[in-house]
């Protein structure tokens, strides 16, 4: 089978959970202390330090991809790079979001 098999679907569905929720909790009080399980809840602050967090596990994901993947050299390259990109792009929005908010505020 074609990996991109593996992705689109997957892909359709979190991009429609996401709109939902992000909807759902759209006005909703953001928490800044305490443990939330849901990432919408939180403060974008909070987020950006559950993005940095996030870095360790990523790095497990895509090992765990390299040894009991069968892919070429390409394909490995390709998701590491969107991997990267994916993190960078967070941890870069929820600063921006969070230093916005701060100055708000």
């Amino acid at each position: 089978m074609n990996i991109l098999q593996f992705f689109i679907v997957p892909v359709i569905v979190v991009l429609i959970v996401h709109v939902i929720m992000s909807s759902i909790y759209k006005d909703a009080e953001k928490k800044d202390k305490g443990f939330v399980f849901n990432g919408y809840k939180l403060s974008y602050r909070r987020s950006f330090f559950r993005s940095i967090w996030a870095i360790p596990f990523i790095l497990l994901l895509y090992i765990a991809i390299y040894w009991f993947g069968d892919l070429t050299t390409n394909e490995y390259i390709a998701i590491g790079i969107i991997f990267m990109l994916l993190a960078l792009s967070d941890i870069a929005t929820s600063y921006v979001k969070w230093k916005k908010n701060e100055k708000k505020a």
